[in-house]
């Protein structure tokens, strides 16, 4: 167009291999960058050289070559992007395209600084560029974010220096000088050995030197919320751009829902508060609410996996911390607004992520498909949805009882009107026989045949015939209008039950919602133990209830994780076994129950060795004589671990105790076959919900008790000439197995479970069948099968197996609902520990997560549960202080900057209480800087880690925590048990 056709042919020839390289999704590598950098610098001189001269000469064949290649993907190419999938430097474990780009990143950013620090002087009248500011910030930021630790320490020392200096001119002496030299020398340095793929050297010396403004940062944070403040200008713009490029997202698909929950809530503070500051820029409150919350957003983003949202909105933290001192507030407000307008597209794009996948026939995972155009309804007001729906089927049940009892009397009516209907008819007819007829007057025209007379008897026998045959026509009326709303009542539990069901689908899910979760737990317990495991989910289409699968999931993953850890052999071939271990997760429904059943192939528990340590930890007598399905039930010990080393995946003495809990808690139960060599096989029977149930209802002398039907399997009505034998014998025999005979009443109230027997009348018996045991239960009547909704038992039934909640009848009557085998299990189970569990260790440790982050707290939450702890959660520190008052945590984990009251302000408070002074206080927050650090410890804290907390370092520290707390809590809780089951 201007004649330049030298420069157009060499500009059309990179951008054509450009847009082919995007297209094919290449791996950007050095050979790229430097194609591209030397083709920047080539263009940019000939296009100098044409403004100043007016003409050039190019000679870029080269690059025209060069850029072919490129195009072709050649060998050349195709052999320097076959990198390694991932980056090992020491601990840090980094993808090979995220290395790539962020060596590149810290080279330029390095080279930028170098170019600043040329134009500092000795003497008076320095001034700080904001790009030198810009480039130590955003070195922090990477580095950090690549977990080059070392790197991102010395920058982000370098950058609080420049702050401190950035108001105005400022002195620079030779030996200050020298040193701001020696430190960005020395990021060269470290830079250099990360892109040689070497662990970099910490420079702690440099920065000491440079930490002497820190304090100032410090101070702020604890006394004025001031923290570090950066120029209007920090990351704009194109550096954003980069920014955002370089920090590629990692997301946490199973998170990825709660961090969408929470920052659609995040937002609308967020918006309002922008809205607000809009209206008011004097007013700092408002600014500090809007930094705090963007803090927030921060953390929660990169706990998800959410890197860019995470570094803008950290760059717009950063421009609020100037807000007080700016000269032009309203830019600054506007420059935030849009900033958030920024993450707003950005969270929109998670969002969508999964339909634009599925769109473009990428193969997603099915949790990262987030349908639009959904109706969020609380968990909590659809569960009081499904027990109101409960509670109508119950009170159409008592209607439908109110009107059988109606139509009983009216039937019983209608016999009481025949019989008076025959005695009046004998009246009339006895009253007709000696009805006299005559004539009183001789003026009668009538003899007695022509005209009867009646006495006044007879006339109020017709009167009553009359008045029966109305009340016989008003009963047959209300016989058929109970027909009527019979029909109308069947027709209403069939739309009940549908409704019912709709609303149960409504919490089902398939089992493979957790499939993911399950295949990747394999995958990293097999990579860590170096073993090759197959897992085979079957049944997975099976739909289960939201509530029972969500707090099954952790089990599930305990289970597997045991399998691969003590079940899977690591020499297959020693076994004459495939070099494959197989998992087997199989699903189904029986008897109106879930049965869950988890296998392995391999070794087999060694029951004897699991019998040798629950001996070495103190748990069971060494002189105690145990069966062999007690033996293998010690696995269920809290505390009892056969692993022969702590890691991440096994040896903390948590995890199969927990399954039992959980599993016991909803109802369920869990039972294990293993054979030596042959594998091991855990069976799990779970109910199909926990909100409803069906029930037998039985009777025991005056009180009234619902069993689950699904461990009913007959009812049987014994004969008194045939209860001598069955006595004798203490059994039932049916169906080829032998029901052992207890009696309801007797297993409540005495716990002896004898029978007792009438000789007049035949005597029923429920015959029970759950987890292995068969139970000939006598009852004194069985009345109906029922839908009943469950509500919760109070805390005196805590403990108590047998007890799996209650029902609450139209009369207000409260009546249980039982199942006996556990209760019986439960006597067997109280002596067992009193006999033979001599040293019980302390179960399931609370620990506090005080954050003000739902995702945080969600995710520690969820963490933890699966890993043995039991967890409460606050918002902020006065909020801790108030749940404190109901709970006694034994480890608190806790952030700094919340609102209403700080993790400092909260540490200090505790350690003033002799309640808490003790109490392990591990803090948890992205502020990682020594001041910070240091003034945690000087208040008490015990621990102090960076956020996002690495997994394994935190269950390390917090395995710590239960040993010392196993050892100091044994006597105790010991003392505890004894005093129970005495």
């Amino acid at each position: 167009m201007v004649g330049q056709k030298d420069l157009g042919e060499v500009a059309w020839a990179v951008e054509h291999a450009l847009n082919t390289i995007i297209e094919d999704d290449r791996m950007i590598d050095e050979v790229l960058m430097g194609f591209i950098e030397d083709f920047s610098v080539r263009f940019g001189g000939w296009i100098d050289t044409l403004e100043w001269q007016g003409e050039t000469i190019v000679e870029a064949q080269d690059i025209i070559d060069k850029a072919k290649t490129l195009e072709c993907h050649s060998s050349e190419i195709e052999t320097a992007q076959q990198n390694e999938a991932e980056v090992v430097i020491g601990d840090i474990h980094i993808s090979s395209p995220l290395f790539n780009i962020a060596k590149n990143e810290m080279r330029n950013h390095v080279r930028s600084m170098v170019e600043q620090a040329s134009a500092l002087n000795v003497g008076e009248g320095n001034v700080v560029d904001p790009k030198f500011i810009r480039g130590a910030h955003t070195l922090a930021g990477v580095s950090r974010t690549s977990g080059v630790n070392v790197i991102g320490d010395l920058a982000g020392a370098l950058e609080i220096w420049l702050l401190a200096r950035q108001s105005s001119a400022f002195a620079l002496s030779a030996e200050t000088m020298n040193l701001v030299l020696q430190v960005i020398s020395a990021l060269d340095t470290q830079v250099h050995a990360f892109s040689q793929k070497e662990i970099p050297q910490g420079q702690p010396e440099l920065i000491e030197k440079l930490g002497t403004t820190e304090s100032v940062a410090l101070d702020a944070l604890i006394e004025s919320q001031e923290v570090i403040d950066l120029t209007n200008d920090i990351l704009t713009g194109d550096e954003s751009e980069v920014v955002q490029e370089f920090l590629a997202d990692d997301i946490d698909e199973d998170l990825l829902p709660v961090f969408i929950e929470e920052a659609a809530n995040l937002e609308s503070e967020i918006m309002g508060a922008l809205r607000a500051l809009s209206g008011d820029l004097a007013n700092s409150d408002i600014s500090a609410l809007l930094t705090r919350l963007l803090h927030t957003m921060k953390g929660s983003a990169r706990m998800v996996g959410a890197m860019r949202i995470g570094e803008i909105a950290h760059r717009l933290e950063d421009e609020l911390r100037l807000f007080e001192r700016a000269s032009d507030k309203q830019s600054v407000a506007d420059d935030v607004a849009a900033g958030f307008d920024e993450i707003l597209s950005l969270i929109d794009g998670l969002t969508n992520r999964g339909q634009h996948a599925h769109q473009d026939g990428m193969s997603v995972q099915p949790s990262a498909i987030l349908v639009q155009n959904q109706l969020k309804v609380s968990s909590i007001h659809l569960d009081s949805l499904l027990n109101e729906s409960g509670e109508l089927g119950a009170a159409r049940q008592r209607i439908e009882s109110e009107l059988f009892r109606f139509e009983s009397g009216l039937v019983d009516m209608d016999k009481g009107v025949a019989a008076l209907k025959k005695y009046l008819r004998d009246i009339d007819i006895h009253a007709e026989s000696q009805m006299q007829s005559r004539i009183t007057t001789a003026d009668d025209h009538f003899d007695p045949l022509e005209f009867d007379r009646f006495t006044r008897l007879q006339e109020i026998t017709r009167f009553m015939s009359e008045s029966i045959y109305d009340v016989q026509t008003v009963q047959q009326g209300l016989l058929s209008n109970i027909g009527e709303a019979q029909t109308s009542l069947t027709s209403q539990q069939k739309i009940m039950r549908e409704h019912h069901q709709a609303l149960m689908s409504v919490r089902m899910i398939p089992l493979m919602s957790i499939a993911d979760r399950l295949y990747r737990t394999v995958r990293q317990a097999s990579k860590d133990l170096d073993k090759r495991v197959n897992l085979d989910i079957v049944g997975g289409d099976q739909d289960v209830d939201a509530g029972i699968l969500e707090k099954m999931t952790a089990p599930i993953e305990h289970i597997i994780r045991n399998s691969i850890v003590h079940g899977i052999e690591a020499d297959r071939a020693a076994a004459s076994k495939e070099a494959t271990g197989e998992i087997k997760v199989d699903l189904k429904i029986e008897n109106g129950e879930l049965v869950l059943s988890i296998s392995d192939d391999g070794a087999g528990i060694d029951v004897a060795r699991l019998h040798q340590k629950a001996i070495a930890i103190g748990a069971v007598d060494q002189g105690a004589r145990l069966s062999p399905d007690e033996m293998v039930n010690l696995i269920f010990l809290p505390g009892l671990s056969t692993a022969n080393e702590l890691t991440e995946v096994a040896g903390r003495g948590v995890g199969m105790d927990i399954v039992k809990t959980t599993i016991d808690s909803l109802g369920g139960s869990i039972a294990i076959s293993t054979r030596t060599g042959g594998g091991t096989k855990f069976i799990c029977h779970l109910p199909t919900s926990v909100t409803m149930m069906h029930v037998m209802m039985v009777h025991s002398g005056e009180e009234s008790y619902a069993i689950p039907s699904s461990i009913i399997r007959h009812i049987l009505q014994v004969n008194p000439s045939d209860m001598t034998r069955v006595m004798n014998e203490s059994l039932i025999k049916w169906n080829g197995r032998d029901y052992i005979l207890h009696s309801i009443s007797q297993i409540l109230e005495s716990g002896s479970g004898s029978v007792t027997r009438d000789e007049s009348m035949p005597t029923q018996f429920l015959l029970l069948e759950f987890d292995g045991a068969y139970v000939a239960l006598q009852v004194d009547a069985v009345t109906q099968q029922r839908d009943v909704a469950v509500k919760t038992v109070g805390v005196q039934f805590k403990g108590f197996d047998g007890i799996q909640g209650a029902i609450i009848e139209g009369s207000g009557a409260v009546v249980l609902i039982v199942n006996p085998i556990q209760l019986i299990d439960n006597k067997q189970k109280s002596t067992f520990v009193t006999t033979k569990i001599v040293n019980p260790i302390r179960v399931r440790p609370l620990v506090m997560v005080v954050d003000d982050s739902l995702t945080v707290r969600k995710v520690s939450q969820k963490f933890l549960e699966a890993h043995g702890y039991d967890v409460t959660t606050a918002t902020d520190g006065q909020d801790a202080l108030t749940k404190l008052d109901d709970v006694d945590p034994d480890v608190m984990l806790l952030d700094i900057e919340m609102p209403r009251m700080n993790g400092f302000e909260l540490a200090e408070s505790l350690r003033m209480t002799d309640r808490f002074k003790n109490l392990p206080i591990a803090m948890i927050t992205s502020r990682t800087a020594d001041k910070h650090r240091e003034h945690a410890m000087s208040l008490g804290v015990n621990h102090y880690m960076g956020k996002p907390f690495k997994e394994a370092v935190l269950l390390e520290v917090l395995g710590g925590y239960r040993i010392a707390m196993n050892q100091s809590g044994a006597d105790v809780v010991n003392q505890q048990m004894e005093s129970e089951y005495a």
